[in-house]
């Protein structure tokens, strides 16, 4: 596994690439070697207390903080080598604005 912190920025970036509709090539390479990273251990992302947190460790990534504020999303525990068709809703769910339903009805 990548450390808290490349694994965060990596995440950031693919949702990134998932909120520009003309980065399709780039959004699929990046989902791989995002899905790549959680072949043998998976991951929990928080937002606690105004601080972005991977596995315990607080990391830099003010915008993935404020996606998951956005949606109200407290924590994501990805487990290892995660369904893909999971992966890519979660990522579509927190590019989009928020809906009536939450991230997890989605799921």
């Amino acid at each position: 596994m990548a450390t808290p912190q490349h694994f965060a920025a990596s995440f950031a970036r693919t949702l990134d690439l998932f909120r520009d509709p003309g980065a399709k090539e780039e959004q699929k390479t990046q989902f791989r070697t995002l899905v790549g990273m959680l072949k043998v251990e998976g991951v929990t992302i928080s937002a606690q207390d105004g601080k972005l947190v991977v596995n315990d460790t607080a990391v830099d990534g003010d915008t993935l903080l404020q996606r998951l504020e956005f949606h109200s999303v407290k924590e994501i525990a990805i487990p290892p080598d995660p369904p893909l068709g999971e992966m890519f809703e979660l990522l579509r769910s927190l590019a989009t604005q928020p809906g009536e339903e939450d991230i997890a009805s989605r799921l």
